[in-house]
């Protein structure tokens, strides 16, 4: 496989986490027509909650405690982003939603950290906290977990963005 498939690791407890990943479902590009029906999109973001083994290991290997995490990543080409970044990188793959990403770059990213902070550290108080994972349309259970190649792809990422 040359490009690596983009991948949401998010906090599956998290009800903020968990209607972003809703959302993204979505909102998400379509490859080659817009009036492409829901089941035959572009099925390119990997979805992989903290909770599952695979989620779990990325977010150790990445220095984030999957335990409480501070930020979700989202992992493209070799690269893992973190905060803000991520956020930018995500919307990058949303119709319409990317126009939010670029004028986000021209905020300076520690005030765009500290924002993102600020929301990380109150998700649970703000948003809400479940037990369970969300569940997915059966079209798309297959975005919540990775090939045994592409975990190995995305465990062997070079470039962090955002420390």
């Amino acid at each position: 496989m040359s490009a690596q498939l983009p991948i949401f690791v998010y906090d599956g407890h998290c009800v903020l986490c968990s209607k972003a990943v809703q959302f993204v479902l979505t909102h998400e590009r379509l490859s080659k027509n817009e009036r492409l029906s829901k089941n035959e999109r572009s099925n390119e973001i990997r979805f992989l909650s903290i909770n599952s083994e695979q989620g779990h290991s990325l977010m150790k290997t990445y220095d984030e405690d999957p335990i409480n995490p501070s930020s979700f990543l989202f992992i493209e080409n070799a690269i893992v982003y973190k905060r803000s970044d991520a956020v930018i990188a995500l919307l990058k793959h949303l119709r319409r939603w990317h126009v939010l990403g670029v004028a986000m770059q021209l905020v300076p990213r520690i005030l765009r950290d500290w924002i993102y902070q600020i929301i990380a550290d109150n998700r649970y108080q703000i948003f809400g906290k479940t037990k369970k994972c969300m569940v997915l349309d059966e079209a798309d259970k297959h975005r919540l977990s990775l090939s045994k190649e592409e975990l190995t792809q995305a465990l062997k990422a070079t470039t962090l963005r955002n420390m």
